[in-house]
């Protein structure tokens, strides 16, 4: 298995291991946590690192307004894989390309839906 594909693993691991979000904000803010986290420990490098550390959520926009809720988590040479933050705090992992393409990885509910439907 690839470097990358460690790493996207690793992050599953430990997103299906953490408390649900409430906020796209949240959201964002937990699965950026974690990916630094699992990058750190797979040794990237500093710069990928400090560029990771870099990312916002962008504002919502007129024109496109899902991609407020979007994040790459892919290089240029790397298998397009993008989470995706919804308002409520949900966060979903889908590979975008490949023989897999449009697998979800990952689809962790919000707070919020997990407080409605207990198990």
């Amino acid at each position: 298995m690839e470097t990358f594909e460690l790493r996207i693993s690793a992050l599953i691991g430990q997103l299906e291991n953490s408390q649900p979000c409430r906020t796209q904000r949240e959201a964002h803010h937990l699965l950026k946590t974690k990916w630094i986290d699992v990058c750190t420990a797979m040794g990237m490098p500093r710069e990928y690192l400090r560029e990771l550390s870099e990312w916002q959520l962008a504002p919502e926009s007129e024109k496109y307004p899902a991609a407020s809720g979007t994040l790459h988590l892919h290089g240029n040479d790397e298998p397009k894989i993008d989470a995706y933050f919804q308002a409520d705090g949900g966060i979903v992992i889908q590979r975008m390309d490949g023989i897999d393409a449009m697998h979800i990885l990952l689809s962790m509910p919000a707070l919020s839906s997990m407080a409605s439907h207990p198990h």
